[in-house]
């Protein structure tokens, strides 16, 4: 278990932050506790081996998936329906294309956004 404060080194054993006895493996598992030891220890190596190399970076599976979602209209990440756009603009726009409806959705987004901070600092100065 990790203790709060403790520092993490690259040189200390990396089966310090182990707390499992020896013995309840001898008390559930009969056998020779030094054959059980390597064991676990093979064990853990391949773990911390493998925890080391882990990637955590995005990866897209499906590019078409992605093209087809990068072309749909969005509002704050989320995706909208051409209704939802029309709602929101305040007109039909049936007879734009997706990149003049985006444009204009994020226009709209941002003179929102500038409105609310300009009421918000009015209210704080006043």
């Amino acid at each position: 278990m990790k203790q709060e404060g403790a520092a993490v080194s690259e040189t200390a054993d990396p089966y310090a932050f182990l707390t499992f006895r020896e013995s309840n493996i001898e008390f559930y598992c009969e056998g020779s506790s030094s054959y059980l030891s390597e064991t676990r220890k093979d064990k853990l190596d391949r773990f911390l081996r493998k925890r080391r190399t882990r990637v955590w970076g995005k990866k897209i599976s499906y590019f078409c998936r992605k093209q087809v979602a990068d072309g749909r209209l969005r509002v704050r990440g989320r995706f909208v329906t051409r209704c939802q756009a029309n709602r929101l603009l305040g007109m039909d726009t049936s007879v734009l294309g997706n990149s003049e409806v985006k444009r204009m959705l994020e226009r709209r987004l941002r003179e929102k956004e500038e409105s609310e901070t300009d009421c918000l600092s009015s209210a704080k100065a006043g």
